[in-house]
C-alpha cells in the first residue's frame, strides 16, 4: 500500500472516492490558523495524485459531495480535539 498526504479537501474527497482510506488526521498551526492534515492509505495513490493535480481526476459528483461532508466532520473533530488537548481556544488560533 502506498501513502500520501494532504491539507485540500478536494484532494482528501478525491481519494475517498477513490477507495483509498484516511490512515491519520493531524492539526498544527499555520500562520495563526489550525490546519488539518489527512493521511491516506491506497492503491496507485502516486498516480491518483497525478491524475488529480493534471486535472484528470473524474469522480461521481454525489459522492463527492458526501465525502466532502465526511472530510469536513472530521475536520472539524480533529480540530476540537486539538483544542482539548492544546488547552487553546479555537478563536484565539484563527
Amino acid at each position: 500500500m502506498e501513502n500520501v498526504s494532504t491539507a485540500d479537501f478536494y484532494e482528501a474527497c478525491y481519494y475517498l472516492v477513490s477507495g483509498c482510506s484516511i490512515t491519520t488526521i493531524s492539526c498544527e498551526k499555520v500562520n495563526n490558523k489550525l490546519t488539518c492534515s489527512f493521511s491516506f492509505e491506497g492503491e496507485n495513490l502516486p498516480a491518483r495524485q497525478i491524475d488529480y493535480f493534471q486535472g484528470r481526476a473524474e469522480v461521481n459528483l454525489l459522492a463527492f459531495r458526501r465525502a466532502y461532508a465526511q472530510v469536513n466532520t472530521y475536520a472539524h473533530q480533529a480540530k476540537r480535539k486539538w483544542e482539548k488537548e492544546a488547552d487553546v481556544p479555537l478563536e484565539e488560533v484563527r
